[in-house]
């Protein structure tokens, strides 16, 4: 990351929204020793799983599938309550994940992206 005179900064990559595959791309960023910032709109992890709050709202497939297979010690220390859970749950491992890998130090939150622009 390099901090330009106008105060702004530079990073090789920026990824836009924190929830499941922002987190990921973030973590995989960092393991390529790449800078990398995350912009998401919301106070808090987990994309659509931290918006989508409606009384019994929860995932249609199997909750298996929202772990992260790439942690393996994640995989033993989060055990899901049932097949299909619910949103509070998802969005809690969501955050579980954020802290284990102290992902929200790269994640600004309550930012919006209102364009972009390639820089070749």
């Amino acid at each position: 990351m390099t901090n330009n005179n106008n105060g702004s900064s530079e990073f090789d990559v920026v990824i836009v929204g924190a929830g499941f595959a922002g987190m990921y791309q973030l973590k995989r960023m960092r393991e390529a020793s790449f800078s990398a910032v995350v912009l998401e709109t919301a106070d808090d992890v987990g994309g659509t799983w931290y918006w989508n709050r409606y009384p019994g709202a929860r995932c249609d497939i199997l909750t298996v599938d929202y772990s992260y297979s790439w942690d393996r010690e994640l995989e033993k220390e989060w055990v899901w309550s049932e097949r299909y859970a619910t949103q509070p749950e998802i969005l809690r491992y969501a955050q579980f994940v954020a802290d284990k890998h102290d992902l929200r130090r790269d994640i600004r939150f309550n930012t919006r992206v209102n364009a972009a622009r390639w820089d070749e």
